[in-house]
């Protein structure tokens, strides 16, 4: 200990607030700053691609087949400019379905939060740092005339996943962090039931709109 306690308190002070900003640095700039999260449409005529799927059967023989499938896309953006605040522990979430009621209207037949898979999802945890730009997989219609909500899991509820035949619904999604949520984004979906791998053909079968939720 030298002459001068104060002085020694300043060097105790400093090594503590040098350990904290090695600790918590992020955290304390994210809340100081917080990250601004925007979600939206990556855009309205999809990915088209071809997956392998592979069965197996009562016998333990697994067998394939291919088919294709267009997948439509959440982009999830930091709208704070550089590098940092990041926004900490992503994950984009499927909140409300409706369906035209008797009246035709939207009517709720879902409610909830579920959360959606990353695109390349196999690549990444469930929860992601959004700096850069990270886009999430919604719907996939393929040509096995299916459509499917691209939900992680699917819960004994209400919730319906799987489509197939003409279809309407609005679907509600937001982006949630441990710092701030998203917009809410809701999103129309109409489709006929009818399979095209042409990205025009395509789009008079299967449209997507977006709004901000009521």
């Amino acid at each position: 200990m030298s002459d001068f306690p104060w002085i020694d308190a300043a060097e105790a002070l400093g090594t503590w607030a040098v350990a904290i900003a090695a600790i918590w640095g992020g955290r304390i700039q994210s809340l100081l700053y917080p990250p601004g999260l925007k979600i939206a449409l990556e855009n309205n005529t999809g990915d088209l691609t071809t997956e392998t799927l592979f069965t197996r059967g009562e016998d333990g023989q697994i067998t394939s087949r291919q088919r294709q499938g267009r997948y439509f896309r959440i982009v999830v953006s930091n709208t704070r400019k550089g590098r940092w605040p990041t926004a900490h522990n992503a994950q984009v979430l499927l909140t409300t379905i409706e369906a035209p009621g008797p009246s035709g209207q939207p009517q709720v037949t879902w409610r909830g939060e579920l959360p959606l898979g990353w695109m390349h999802g196999e690549a990444f945890p469930p929860v992601r740092d959004i700096g850069p730009p990270a886009t999430a997989d919604f719907i996939v219609v393929t040509s096995e005339n299916t459509m499917h909500i691209q939900t992680v899991i699917e819960p004994a509820s209400t919730f319906q996943r799987n489509y197939a035949g003409p279809t309407r619904l609005w679907l509600t999604v937001l982006a949630r962090t441990q710092e701030v949520d998203s917009n809410q984004l809701r999103v129309e979906v109409g489709w006929d039931g009818k399979w095209d791998a042409g990205t025009a053909e395509m789009g008079s079968h299967f449209k997507l709109s977006s709004t901000a939720a009521l």
